[in-house]
């Protein structure tokens, strides 16, 4: 059977909270400033180059946390990127329909622009990594 409750706190956040804590659990050493991956994207790159200095400073970015922490950043920059365009060109789009000669037909439809979903996924994505 498994642990009951609420997952334990890290015990850098109880330092943080002014605890004095005596543990034997093995820590993991915090690293110093790593460097922003350059595939990031512009939006990414910002919350990395924000966050970073604030989760090494306060101990709670440690090597492990790299990959995980760089999809969150990812996974954020989609989403301000795509929010962006649709807040220039809209939510919906209108689809166009041509004949075989490339006549427009005069009966064209609106759908939703693929960044809203593709926008929500990475907004999914962004929040698990919060957990």
């Amino acid at each position: 059977m498994g642990r009951r409750g609420f997952a334990p706190k890290p015990t850098n956040l109880k330092v943080l909270e002014g605890k004095k804590v005596k543990t034997r659990e093995a820590r993991p050493n915090p690293i110093t400033t790593p460097v922003c991956p350059a595939w990031l994207n512009r939006d990414a790159k910002i919350m990395w180059k924000r966050l970073v200095p604030v989760l090494t400073g306060v101990g709670l970015f440690t090597e492990a946390d790299i990959e995980a922490f760089t999809a969150a950043c990812q996974s954020w920059g989609i989403f301000v990127e795509c929010e962006r365009h649709l807040k220039k060109h809209g939510r919906v789009m209108e689809i166009k329909r041509f004949d075989q000669d490339g006549e427009d037909m005069q009966n064209s439809y609106f759908q939703q622009d693929p960044r809203v979903s593709i926008g929500n996924n990475a907004l999914k994505n962004f929040k698990s990594f919060c957990i």
